[in-house]
């Protein structure tokens, strides 16, 4: 199985099968920390205990132009906390940049929603009908079919 990780705060995690079958997912389990939200990484230690999960590949994301200071530095804690769980459980991983994957699911020009049609096409889960929880899904998925069809040899990846 493959785990993909859409890093950040509202981010998600999704298991596929070596089949690209979506076995799994979690949305991205928080606690509050003083006025802030943080990753609760018990919770992601303790899901990802039950999967067999040997490889995983994270979406490969930096700064923008616009984004405030603080929520820069929140997003990168986020990502270096997705990154730690992985590197503490041995889980092997790659990162890709989101135009890699998006480009390969010909998402470049579809928006925001692009990518929450395009899991619904493929896995017909109704996580992939809510707004913000089924983009972050839907993005994870992606991103870790990508990798199975690289590796396959499907598509241009």
């Amino acid at each position: 199985m493959i785990l993909g990780i859409d890093p950040g705060i509202t981010g998600a995690f999704a298991v596929l099968t070596d089949r690209g079958e979506l076995f799994d997912y979690l949305c991205m389990p928080t606690k509050a920390e003083g006025q802030k939200r943080v990753i609760d990484v018990p919770a992601v230690v303790s899901w990802l205990a039950d999967l067999e999960v040997e490889r995983a590949v994270i979406e490969r994301v930096h700064a923008r132009s616009g984004q405030g200071v603080s929520s820069m530095f929140s997003f990168g804690r986020s990502y270096g906390v997705a990154e730690a769980i992985l590197q503490c459980r041995g889980i092997s991983f790659q990162r890709v940049l989101p135009r890699t994957w998006k480009a390969h699911h010909s998402l470049m020009l579809k928006g925001k929603d692009g990518s929450r049609e395009k899991a619904q096409e493929l896995w017909d889960d109704c996580i992939f009908d809510l707004k913000g929880k089924g983009q972050a899904v839907a993005d994870a998925a992606l991103l870790a079919l990508y990798v199975l069809d690289k590796e396959n040899g499907n598509g241009n990846a």
